[in-house]
């Protein structure tokens, strides 16, 4: 393989490639065990001192979880109610045009 380094067989999962559109842009893929600690053990001060910055990012995964299953657990709700023809309301709502254009109801 031409200009293969000598990292190269280091790694489980090892895929590079570059894409030119006009710009050319490379993409590197690696898997393998983080070895880094033995080399520089201040990364790992830094890492257990992050602890915020896991809080935030769990928050957000968890923010998102939550608003995805309260919009399907709302539309399974709608049409289920509307196939056993359960009125709440009276009078026209939105929901079933939107839910047509989409290509969730007929």
């Amino acid at each position: 393989m031409k200009g293969k380094s000598e990292n190269s067989d280091k790694y489980l999962i090892n895929a590079r490639w570059s894409l030119g559109f006009g710009k050319k842009y490379f993409f590197v893929f690696l898997v393998g065990r983080d070895k880094r600690l033995e080399k520089i053990p201040q990364i790992d001060d830094r890492r257990q001192h992050s602890n915020i910055g896991k809080a935030i990012v769990y928050t957000g995964i968890l923010a998102w979880v939550l608003a995805g299953t309260f919009v399907l657990s709302f539309t399974v709700a709608y049409i289920v109610k509307s196939r056993l023809g359960i009125d709440l309301v009276k009078g026209r709502s939105p929901f079933p045009e939107f839910l047509k254009k989409i290509g969730v109801c007929h």
